[in-house]
């Protein structure tokens, strides 16, 4: 038995021949062999570095391409990486021949810095490394003030003034935000916020509340961003106001001037809300008074509001008292001229027309013959002037939280 051995020194095809010389004759046997190129573990990169990346966040992966060029697969392939660096190793225990695989590199930094790493892949021939490097940042630190608005009461339909919601980033990246939402009546009227905030820089966010119903509104404002902390929100808060108020009796009442009418009507709200709502009432005719009873109400409970309307009143006209004697300076002037007359004049006639001219000058200066006046107020009445006779229309308003209904009253003064 001879036994042959195959050694190409080349690859493919391979022939040769075995020849044996005895003494029958030579004998020859045919070789034939396939060469195979032995495998190769060629690295793409020596060194990675990765750009700034913020402490305890993920970067995006670099690639690490092995190939084997070879015909022979490349067997007791193992990676290990050290540092702040982790690998994803997609190329398994073997790699076949002519074939490629990735191993995948990402930054996790822990701490603030320049972090540096290596990537180790081994073979059935050798041991090879790659140098991570990379540079950690502290991350992008979200502040959101204030963390809650609350919004005065607000009537139905109505806008309440503008807040107003400041975002600072005070890390040491970028903060990328990618949404900002909110919810219940809030809307975002103006907005500042782009897509990118820079680091130690502002921007802000003005909300208006617009209540579509009574009671308590709550929302949310929520902004979505790749802070380490997640999204962040704003509470908000705001309570809608409004009212019911109608007749609950006659709304048209027939009277003679000088008399008066009386509407009673009746105010209601939901038990939930808080204020005052305020009452007037306008259009009363000429020499006529409309007052409202009570003219604050509270919200939160029905009340019953009375509207009483006065007609025929008098016009006050106020005229100056004479001053009394002792202050009147032309009464004082007349006794000067009077007295000596009257003390020294030689004929007896004489001197008592002048003690009747002395007399009548102090009921003068006493107010004597003076006009029926106002207690306390200095002046005098004029008579009383009817109310014209027609058909009015009166409007009893209440008014709160910018919102106001009004009842619509007919006076007939006959």
């Amino acid at each position: 038995a001879i036994s042959i051995v195959f050694k190409p020194t080349d690859k493919g095809t391979r022939s040769g021949a075995l020849t044996l010389m005895d003494s029958v004759g030579t004998q020859v046997a045919s070789l034939t062999g396939v060469g195979n190129s032995p495998a190769t573990d060629t690295l793409n990169a020596s060194s990675l570095s990765f750009t700034q990346q913020a402490v305890g966040t993920t970067s995006a992966t670099q690639q690490v391409t092995l190939t084997n060029a070879g015909d022979a697969p490349l067997l007791s392939t193992s990676i290990t990486t050290s540092g702040d660096f982790i690998a994803t190793n997609n190329c398994g225990t073997s790699l076949p021949g002519h074939g490629t695989c990735a191993v995948l590199i990402a930054f996790v930094p822990s701490s603030v810095g320049t972090r540096t790493g290596t990537l180790t892949i081994t073979d059935q021939f050798r041991s090879q490394t790659v140098t991570l490097s990379g540079i950690a940042v502290a991350p992008a630190g979200v502040s959101l003030t204030p963390s809650s608005l609350t919004f005065a009461g607000t009537g139905v339909g109505l806008s309440a003034p503008a807040q107003a919601i400041t975002l600072t980033n005070n890390g040491g990246l970028p903060l990328n935000i990618s949404k900002q939402t909110i919810s219940g009546d809030f809307a975002i009227a103006v907005s500042t916020c782009g897509s990118t905030l820079g680091v130690n820089a502002a921007c802000s966010m003005t909300v208006v509340f617009t209540p579509t119903a009574t009671g308590t509104r709550p929302g949310v404002l929520t902004l979505t961003d790749d802070a380490p902390s997640g999204a962040q929100t704003v509470t908000l808060t705001g309570t809608g106001i409004d009212f019911s108020f109608a007749p609950s009796g006659a709304s048209s009442q027939t009277v003679t001037s000088g008399t008066s009418a009386t509407y009673v009507m009746l105010l209601t709200s939901a038990a939930s809300l808080n204020g005052n709502i305020s009452f007037a009432c306008s259009a009363a005719p000429a020499h006529s008074v409309c007052s409202v009873n009570p003219s604050t109400a509270s919200l939160g409970a029905s009340t019953t509001i009375i509207a009483t309307v006065q007609t025929g009143l008098s016009t006050a006209k106020v005229e100056p008292r004479p001053a009394p004697w002792w202050r009147g300076g032309n009464g004082l002037i007349t006794l000067a001229i009077l007295a000596p007359l009257c003390c020294f004049g030689r004929r007896r006639s004489v001197r008592a027309l002048m003690s009747a001219a002395i007399f009548c000058s102090l009921l003068w200066m006493a107010g004597c013959g003076t006009p029926r006046t106002i207690p306390g107020s200095g002046g005098t009445v004029a008579p009383s002037t009817p109310t014209p006779a027609g058909t009015y229309t009166l409007t009893v308003t209440g008014t709160t939280a910018g919102i106001s209904h009004s009842v619509l009253l007919t006076l007939i003064v006959q």
